[in-house]
């Protein structure tokens, strides 16, 4: 393959894209893609919520007390319109 560089780096930027993309589109309100797109990546990554960042929240990040307290599963947890 003669431009495999750039086939690599689109494979990255689509892969990088998609994970700012998942809470963009649940910030606007389509949950179920959203969802859907937090299904693929959770089979990348092991995150939890506690540990993550929330891009349109209130807060860019919540302890994982704050998220127990507000009645969310620090570890499974994915984000929502309220928290981001």
């Amino acid at each position: 393959m003669r431009h495999w560089l750039l086939v690599l780096n689109a494979a990255f930027a689509a892969f990088i894209g998609g994970s700012v993309l998942a809470p963009a589109i649940a910030a606007l309100g389509w949950t179920a893609p959203a969802q859907a797109l937090y299904a693929v990546y959770h089979l990348t990554c092991h995150q939890w919520a506690f540990r993550s960042f929330f891009l349109f929240g209130q807060h860019a990040v919540y302890s994982e007390q704050e998220l127990a307290s507000l009645g969310r599963d620090p570890f499974s947890f994915a984000g929502d319109a309220t928290l981001g």
